[in-house]
């Protein structure tokens, strides 16, 4: 495994480069710097998920996205997808806060949901 010193993100072997800090990856991580993250809201649209991110590093709190799928039955329904925001966990209250004024300011739709 590998991670970013940045935003202490866990990667696959063989991925060289954080994609969201563009900094190169390194093996380890010592036990100070590894961060509790958890999900937090689950966004209908990856674009919502994305524009939610933006918002929060903007007010200095690292976040990374989570897609999750699932194929349905019938299969001819296809595939769904939820994008989940995931947050560090002493920023939970905070990232939470934002996002419901995003939702109350119409910046992002009322269709997603908050994590418990």
């Amino acid at each position: 495994m590998a991670f970013c010193p940045k935003c202490k993100s866990e990667f696959k072997a063989g991925i060289v480069e954080c994609a969201d800090c563009n900094v190169p990856l390194i093996g380890a991580l010592s036990m100070d710097e590894i961060i509790d993250f958890t999900e937090l809201y689950a966004c209908n649209t990856i674009l919502e998920a994305e524009h939610l991110k933006i918002i929060l590093k903007e007010r200095n709190i690292d976040c990374n996205l989570r897609l999750i799928e699932c194929s349905s039955f019938p299969l001819s329904a296809g595939v769904t997808s939820e994008t989940r925001l995931v947050v560090p966990m002493n920023y939970v209250a905070t990232a939470r806060q934002i996002i419901q004024e995003c939702i109350e300011n119409h910046e992002i739709s009322d269709k997603g949901l908050f994590i418990e």
